[in-house]
């Protein structure tokens, strides 16, 4: 088997020229008779996955596709130039899972700007956007790159601390700052880090919906997603609960006992989560690296 990773931010874009193109290289593939023999995967924005013209990628061969979404918040969409709407999306996502591919994305929780509202929104749609395990949740925090309009808004007020490379910020509202810093002590070794559960899950569901070289498995795919649903079920209502308990502090701070105590039983869950997977990965002999996502 070929599998080829097209390594294009948007494979898809340029309108109707682009999917003119990805349709004749599809064809292409089909008439060759290559489609037995490779398998290959793509990024592009939601609002470009339509079924027309992904179902003949996929007979073609299109087993994957990394989606950028973000953000599942309309006004945190806006301040991220996104152009798009959550419910874009979720039409993505459906079209995406009736075709049976695996897909994953990048998701920010919290941006520059964020409110405590946009966030409980950003984990609402996460619960949806990822609704049985079909695929994982996980999230990060946006960062203002150097040379782009947010790097010189933020540096216009006054945000930015550090070298240009490697600059820090705080969050406009104290209890976001609390909730980032819960949540990297928290989801270390979930979100974040060498061999971060989120990554090694992402990379078990794309091997366990792969047709070749061996036929699928529907009960290993389902072991898979039942996982997976377990981890995004534990990440989303940790945090939200730790969200919850910094809205009722003073002066919040991750240094909270009880929320030490949240990020410990964090941590526990997601060691339990990783034993798991573990062994689902033993049981059957991995056909790609990890490197497919990087």
């Amino acid at each position: 088997m070929r599998l080829v990773l097209f390594q294009d931010d948007d494979f898809l874009s340029g309108g109707k020229d682009a999917r003119d193109w990805a349709l004749s290289m599809a064809r292409e593939i089909t008439g060759r008779g290559l489609h037995d023999v490779l398998r290959f995967k793509f990024s592009c924005r939601s609002d470009e996955v339509r079924e027309e013209t992904l179902a003949p990628l996929v007979e073609a061969g299109l087993r994957h596709v990394y989606l950028g979404v973000e953000s599942g918040d309309p006004d945190a969409l806006k301040t991220l130039n996104k152009m798009i709407t959550p419910e874009v999306h979720h039409r993505a996502g459906q079209v995406l899972r009736g075709l049976g591919i695996s897909f994953d994305f990048g998701f920010m929780l919290l941006n520059p700007w964020s409110t405590v509202e946009q966030v409980r929104n950003n984990l609402q749609f996460l619960r949806e956007f990822c609704d049985g395990g079909y695929t994982v949740a996980g999230f990060c925090r946006t960062l203002p790159y150097v040379g782009t309009p947010m790097e010189r808004k933020m540096r216009d007020e006054g945000r930015l601390t550090g070298p240009a490379l490697e600059a820090d910020y705080t969050f406009l509202d104290p209890r976001l700052d609390a909730l980032w810093d819960f949540s990297l002590v928290a989801f270390a070794g979930r979100n974040y880090g060498k061999d971060a559960t989120w990554d090694r899950l992402r990379t078990l569901l794309f091997e366990a919906r792969l047709d070749y070289p061996r036929p699928r498995d529907e009960d290993y795919l389902a072991a898979g997603q039942r996982l997976a649903a377990t981890s995004n079920r534990l990440l989303l209502d940790i945090a939200e609960e730790a969200l919850d308990r910094i809205e009722g502090m003073e002066t919040p701070s991750a240094g909270d006992p009880a929320l030490i105590d949240l990020a410990i039983f964090a941590r526990q869950q997601n060691e339990q989560v990783s034993a798991t997977l573990n062994a689902l990965w033993n049981a059957r002999p991995s056909a790609i690296e990890s490197e497919l996502f990087r």
